[in-house]
């Protein structure tokens, strides 16, 4: 008996009771009727209310070494698909020793490339490339062919308007600098059957028609936009939002150059941590209890790095080793982050910025994960040949 010999809502039936994604996907490439079935916006609605968001098929680690070297794919142990068809050998350029493309970003199915002027620098050409890897499609970007005069600091990938994020619809902002000009962002939206379009945003324009928020969204990044007013980026609506930071005696917001990081407390809620690169000081700012909620920000704590980390093993005295452009990293849901000072790269600690506690850490250039998601919806340009070989 012919696949077409299946009527669609038995088909429909059947398919309700596949156990994952992965095997929503198998049935996809099998047949062109199969297919349509899959695609169709009422069944993926349903299986989606039956088993839940995308399945996490694994993550990338890209490290930031030189000469720089292909990102590794390591598959998760609950979805049943190697590691190969993961692979990044259809991108352009990918046959280039050292490997010449870094991920800047990742969301659901997505990666976010940017090709670098030399694979052993950091400077990048400005080229673009948002692929899905499981099907091996990819769409290139040039943001500054669009706005020219501008170099690229950041970009992100953003959920679209409407629907899931995939390869057919999907939005990306980059964060825009000229000489003079550092409240600026372009975004990119793309829909379906390739449709582009671009548009540039005046953060600044944004604040002056919508005034301080406050708010502090789990899934935004976030930067400096013009003195004390640290800019959001709502990763999930792709709308921003602004903190005004309160004053700080004898620190100059308009002047001097900052650090920046958003972690977690002990107590769950945010805490914007500012690290000055003129005095080597760290400020923790929390937002105040006011009626059952939260109220405006406050300085909850400034920590002088050079004293907290003076009894360490390996610290050289010098109350200056703090300055201009210490590195900082946070780590996901605590309040510790990891602290280094330009002049000692190789030599880092932990500190907890609600305890202030401090302990030695090994050299974190390690690599950074990207998670990735299985596509969805699964209309199935996805590779046939892999999915019947797994």
């Amino acid at each position: 008996m012919g696949s077409h010999a299946i009527p669609d809502d038995v088909l429909e039936l059947i398919f309700l009771r596949l156990d994952s994604q992965l095997s929503l996907l198998r049935a996809a490439s099998t047949c062109k009727q199969w297919r349509r079935v899959v695609a169709g916006a009422g069944f993926l609605h349903r299986f989606r209310s039956l088993h839940g968001p995308p399945s996490f098929a694994g993550v990338y680690y890209d490290t930031p070494c030189r000469p720089r070297q292909r990102p590794d794919f390591v598959s998760s142990p609950w979805v049943d698909i190697d590691a190969r068809f993961f692979s990044l050998d259809f991108l352009p350029d990918s046959e280039l020793t050292p490997w010449a493309w870094r991920i800047q970003d990742s969301r659901g199915s997505l990666l976010l490339f940017d090709r670098l002027r030399h694979p052993r620098g950091s400077a990048s050409y400005g080229d673009f490339v948002i692929c899905e890897t499981l099907t091996k499609r990819y769409e290139m970007v040039d943001p500054l062919s669009w706005f020219k005069g501008f170099s690229i600091s950041e970009a992100y990938l953003i959920d679209p308007e409407s629907g899931g994020i995939g390869m057919e619809n999907f939005r990306v902002v980059f964060k825009l600098h000229t000489r003079g000009v550092h409240s600026t962002a372009a975004m990119l939206t793309m829909r379906s059957g390739r449709r582009q379009s671009w548009h540039r945003i005046s953060i600044d324009e944004l604040f002056r028609n919508a005034g301080p928020s406050g708010q502090l969204v789990p899934s935004s990044v976030y930067w400096f936009n013009a003195g004390r007013s640290v800019a959001a980026l709502d990763r999930s609506t792709g709308e921003f939002s602004s903190v005004l930071l309160p004053q700080v005696e004898d620190w100059n917001f308009h002047k001097e150059m900052y650090g920046l990081t958003v972690i977690a407390g002990h107590d769950g809620t945010a805490r914007l941590v500012v690290l000055s690169w003129s005095c080597g000081d760290l400020m923790v700012f929390a937002r105040l209890p006011q009626g059952g909620g939260c109220g405006e920000w406050a300085l909850a704590k400034r920590i002088r790095l050079w004293e907290v980390c003076r009894d360490l093993p390996g610290y050289a005295y010098d109350p200056l080793l703090f300055m201009s452009e210490s590195a900082l990293i946070h780590t996901d849901g605590t309040p510790v982050i990891l602290v280094s000072p330009w002049r000692m790269k190789s030599w880092w600690f932990h500190l907890d910025v609600e305890t202030v506690e401090v302990a030695p850490a090994p050299d974190p250039d390690v690599a950074t994960a990207y998670p990735c998601e299985l596509p969805w919806p699964p209309t199935l340009r996805a590779c046939t040949s892999c999915l019947d070989d797994v």
